[in-house]
């Protein structure tokens, strides 16, 4: 039966709809309050860089420029859309590429003009740092205070849900967690397509002949829709239904079969497309990565020249055959590649073909072994990544024979060719490596790739310092 009573909105009265207001606030006080900052910081870092005061006419013209390239910056980017629902981290991501790319513009400004030698470096680096750790600060303070009126109750976004699904069921029970976010799903109607997993459910305000009346008694001004994708006359008969009141509509398709990897929703031209599955690593970040890469490659082996070319003896020594041995492994979006190490087998070891796992029985040279066991064998790859072939942290490479044998085999494995390949990887520090289970490596890889962060990467980093260095077992 339909519940009509107005406690099924989350167990009291519906909160009025002016109390939206502390949003509008939050956002007003956004966008006046980051020109201040920015031109406030900029001032204090005057002051301390010269402690002079008022900043001469150069400085002032520069303050008025990256002022305006910030507040262009701003606006043009989504700074300023609803971060209702979304971590917060990406709400100072975007800020952080706001300030930068207000700065790139003032210094390809300074470049043109040939104005970069009135400046003080110093004080735009101070400036730089500075003003994001005041915005950053400003943000985190507003959308906190925000965050504790939610958690109160004031200003919650209600929705009801029409069908039920998994994807439904973690965003409830997310939303019950997280009561900051204030958003809230006040109930759920059944239809004929319910697919109910677990305990966590919203409550059930009827079936949809019940939703039409509540539509009109209830006036609710979100309402979600998660019947499946291939219902388009449910689907078109529910939102010609929704023309007659004025609710905003969500769609909230289960896609949790499809494997999803890094989904998010775009637009091209006025149509909207759904990612399905993307790496991490766009935009900004893949130049990051491979900044990352690149230097700490370069560095790693500049620190290891010595130790690799006592290697290279030892491996010249051991046993006749080139100090090196390419083998061909599968990388970024499926393309091969030679990865490089240091020979640890006799010549011709493999020339009757080869078999996944077994490393154990493998032959090999006495020094090979040693290597092997303290993982020196792999130090080549260093340079796989200083030519951009593989990453310092990615998933592991296979043989071409073998990712044609275990993609038909285990769920999503070619999904690990979104990103390069690595030299270590959160599999590998979790023990799955040598041989071990493929299903809890792939499982470990796709982890990687859809939380791929700077952070991640320098601490699988270290933890292979510690760990996979003294494992005994090789991939």
């Amino acid at each position: 039966m339909l519940v009509t009573d107005m406690s099924v909105l989350g167990g009291e009265t519906q909160a009025p709809r002016y109390l939206s207001k502390y949003s509008a606030v939050v956002d007003l006080m956004l966008r006046v309050g980051d020109p201040m900052a920015v031109a406030a910081t900029g001032l204090l870092a005057y002051w301390i860089r010269f402690a002079d005061w008022p900043p001469t006419a150069p400085y002032q013209t520069a303050l008025a420029a990256l002022l305006l390239y910030a507040m262009l910056a701003s606006w043009m980017s989504p700074l300023y859309r609803s971060w209702r629902g979304r971590p917060v981290w990406k709400e100072l991501g975007v800020l952080a590429a706001v300030w930068t790319s207000a700065f790139a513009l003032f210094s390809v400004q300074l470049l043109v003009l040939q104005q970069g030698n009135e400046l003080s470096r110093l004080w735009l680096g101070q400036w730089y740092v500075g003003g994001y750790a005041v915005l950053a600060l400003y943000r985190l303070c507003l959308r906190g205070g925000l965050g504790a009126l939610h958690a109160r109750g004031v200003d919650v976004q209600r929705t009801v849900v029409v069908g039920m699904t998994g994807a439904v069921q973690q965003i409830h029970g997310y939303l019950q967690a997280n009561r900051w976010i204030g958003v809230q799903i006040a109930g759920y109607f059944h239809t004929r397509h319910d697919r109910i997993i677990g305990e966590v459910v919203p409550k059930c305000l009827g079936d949809m002949d019940d939703f039409a009346t509540y539509l009109h008694q209830q006036q609710p001004e979100h309402v979600w829709i998660a019947l499946p994708l291939s219902e388009r006359a449910e689907l078109k008969a529910l939102l010609a239904l929704l023309d007659h009141h004025p609710v905003r509509v969500r769609l909230v398709p289960d896609l949790s079969e499809l494997g999803l990897l890094n989904q998010a929703v775009d637009q091209i031209g006025q149509v909207p497309v759904i990612d399905l599955r993307d790496d991490s690593l766009g935009g900004y970040r893949r130049i990051i990565k491979a900044a990352e890469d690149r230097l700490l490659a370069a560095l790693a082996l500049l620190a290891l020249a010595p130790v690799m070319a006592a290697v290279a003896i030892g491996v010249k020594l051991s046993s006749r055959g080139p100090v090196f041995y390419r083998q061909v492994r599968v990388g970024l979006d499926g393309k091969q590649f030679g990865m490089l190490k240091f020979r640890s087998m006799p010549v011709d070891t493999e020339a009757a073909g080869v078999r996944w796992g077994n490393s154990a029985s493998k032959a090999v040279t006495p020094f090979g072994r040693f290597i092997r066991k303290t993982s020196l064998d792999e130090l080549p790859q260093f340079i796989n990544v200083l030519r951009g072939e593989m990453s310092i942290v990615g998933p592991r490479p296979e043989r071409p024979m073998f990712v044609d044998q275990f993609k038909g085999q285990i769920h999503w494995y070619m999904q690990k060719h979104l990103v390069k390949a690595g030299i270590t990887g959160l599999a590998q520090v979790n023990g799955w490596r040598g041989d071990t289970d493929l299903d809890k490596r792939i499982e470990c890889d796709l982890h990687y790739i859809r939380n791929w962060s700077l952070w991640l990467d320098l601490r699988i980093i270290a933890a292979t310092a510690f760990k996979v260095l003294h494992d005994r077992s090789a991939s």
